[in-house]
């Protein structure tokens, strides 16, 4: 005769099932927000963003429920399997592929880097030089034929950053860069750097902002053409008040109020502005006459409504071609995979790697892209 359960097992019961049932919705939310615009719902979008928290509480659920031998089991663990095709957008089971494998003329290496103006003002508590150098040392040792930074950064009269300099790293004598922010001497923006001629290059502007656009630049190897879109998306714009309210040990509870709100209302405004950016971008890249790459910071996680938008019609060269999670912002903030690499089903990738080493708030990332024959 089976025992019946003691008063601590009804309320630890209680408590499971309280809580399982939230977790669910929250599971399901995440599920939904890469398929859902945030112009029309931006609150969705704040689960996708969380959603590595879900996920992980779900798991824990379903370890526990082993262990009891809870068959609350099986509704957390459908909505697991149901969610495996997302799941795998977050982790890579991949390996390196010897680029020596294949002709020389018949590959493109290519590397997106938010370089964050080379530490030009010194955020990563180094030398701006240092920083410099590091970026540079990275770059020649990866030896990409491509290069499409973002937060490049030139400061006229001054031997910090010079195009030559760029140039000298691996016979970049091609180059196109535009700037959205001009002050003082300093001109801030997007710039790609290519070993191989630019047929053309020009301006995707976006229509809510004047301050973001992309760039895509037609390359030309031996007879393949390719062009390579280089973007950066809206950012949240975190300011150093941001990171001090959820740093500081003797915040207030009305600075935390405050703190908390103000982030908000920066994710609030940023995602309708990404998901519209992502919109235009892709509608032009789809109707591109060459294979199209397109390289830069997206701001947004693997689990968003702009990530989607890319990955219905490219393919992320991520996935298939890393091994492990991958996270590409090396800010203070748990942001995981913001940067990427998309390119046309006619390309494809046969590696991908992030930088280990931290000379800007995020992490360089290439892939070798095999061109059509």
């Amino acid at each position: 005769m089976a025992k019946s359960p003691t008063r601590l097992q009804k309320l630890l019961g209680w408590v499971i099932h309280l809580l399982l049932w939230p977790l669910i919705i929250c599971l399901v939310l995440s599920y939904l927000s890469p398929f859902i615009s945030p112009e029309k719902a931006w609150w969705i979008s704040f689960f996708g963003l969380a959603y590595p928290i879900f996920l992980l509480s779900a798991i824990g659920f379903v370890v526990v429920f082993l262990l009891t031998k809870s068959r609350r089991i099986y509704s957390i663990g459908l909505l697991l399997l149901l969610g495996l095709p997302l799941h795998i957008r977050y982790f890579s089971l991949g390996w390196s592929t010897e680029r020596a494998d294949y002709p020389n003329d018949n590959t493109l290496r290519v590397m997106s880097y938010n370089v964050r103006l080379f530490n030009y003002y010194e955020w990563l508590g180094e030398d701006r030089n240092t920083s410099r150098d590091s970026i540079y040392g990275h770059i020649r040792s990866v030896q990409p034929d491509v290069i499409c930074f973002q937060e490049y950064l030139t400061v006229q009269g001054s031997n910090f950053i010079r195009d030559n300099d760029i140039v000298a790293l691996g016979d970049y004598r091609y180059y196109t860069e535009k700037y959205s922010i001009a002050k003082a001497n300093r001109r801030i923006g997007v710039a790609t750097f290519s070993k191989y001629p630019i047929l053309h290059s020009e301006l995707v502007e976006f229509d809510n902002t004047s301050k973001q656009f992309a760039v895509f630049t037609d390359i030309v190897k031996e007879n393949d053409t390719v062009r390579i879109y280089n973007i950066h998306l809206q950012s949240i714009r975190i300011q150093q008040d941001d990171y001090d309210f959820l740093n500081n040990e003797e915040t207030s509870n009305e600075e935390a109020k405050n703190g908390i709100k103000r982030m908000i209302q920066k994710l609030k405004h940023a995602y309708p502005l990404r998901a519209a950016q992502a919109l235009s971008i892709v509608q032009h890249a789809v109707s591109s006459p060459y294979p199209v790459v397109i390289c830069g910071d997206f701001n947004d996680t693997p689990m968003s409504y702009v990530y989607n938008a890319f990955n219905a019609s490219f393919e992320d060269a991520f996935r298939g071609n890393y091994l492990g999670l991958g996270s590409t912002y090396a800010g203070k903030l748990p942001a995981g995979r913001i940067d990427y690499i998309f390119h046309s089903p006619a390309l494809e990738a046969i590696n991908f790697s992030i930088q280990d080493e931290v000379h800007s708030d995020h992490y360089a990332i290439h892939t070798d892209l095999i061109l059509p024959q």
